[in-house]
């Protein structure tokens, strides 16, 4: 608050840190290594509210809990990170050997006035999109769709980690991150960078394999 040969993700190798952490046995296949943010690193990042009740029942009285929405996803760190999103994502949907990873993206959701991690699973022709509470860690849609669409594994670490693309980003356009997506899209595999400045926000994208970058 991620081999150039880009070769789908096996259980034993790509997701070893991803059970570590877990403890436990998953059978998708995710991406490992670094993560943008540190779950267990507290961040000036919540917005404390002292006229509620702690002991209130009222499920809309949660301001206290809830990350702010002009964080800056550049420096800022979110109580659930990518890796946890992942792990989640990697328990709802079960999947086997063959699932793949293959879109991560954090974005804050104006329906529920609450960031949110997206993460795409494809597993068994079916593609698998999990939301996940950025401040709750709690599933909060789960669709799927039926494909025969090609994809292929994300690494937040290889061939490019998420802080050497947010860099990049930055030298292009220079303002607050407010999204972040990393996926395989088009035969290749890019990050994607919502950079807000002066009232405005564009698109800044980082392709992952050549270092180089765009700004749409």
């Amino acid at each position: 608050m991620f081999l150039k040969g880009f070769k789908t993700l096996s259980i034993a190798g790509a997701l070893a840190l991803t059970l570590a952490a877990c403890g436990g046995d998953s059978d998708l296949d995710t991406p490992t290594g670094s993560s943008p943010t540190h779950a267990d690193e507290p961040g000036d990042v919540t917005t404390p509210n002292d006229s509620v009740d702690p002991d209130s029942e009222d499920p809309s009285n949660n301001s206290a809990d809830t990350t702010a929405q002009d964080i800056d996803l550049a420096s800022d760190e979110l109580p659930i990170s990518a890796t946890d999103a992942l792990e989640t994502s990697a328990d709802e949907v079960g999947g086997g050997e063959d699932a793949i990873v293959h879109s991560i993206k954090i974005k804050f959701s104006d329906s529920r006035d609450a960031w949110e991690w997206s993460v795409k699973t494809l597993a068994d022709g079916t593609d698998h999109k999990v939301k996940v509470d950025a401040d709750t860690g709690e599933v909060v849609k789960h669709e799927e769709d039926s494909t025969d669409d090609h994809e292929e594994a994300i690494d937040l670490d290889d061939p490019m980690t998420f802080d050497e693309a947010k860099d990049i980003a930055l030298d292009t356009r220079d303002g607050r991150i407010v999204s972040w997506k990393y996926e395989w899209d088009d035969g290749q595999y890019e990050y994607e960078f919502d950079i807000e400045a002066d009232g405005e926000t564009e698109e800044v994208k980082v392709y992952a394999e050549t270092g180089d970058s765009k700004l749409d």
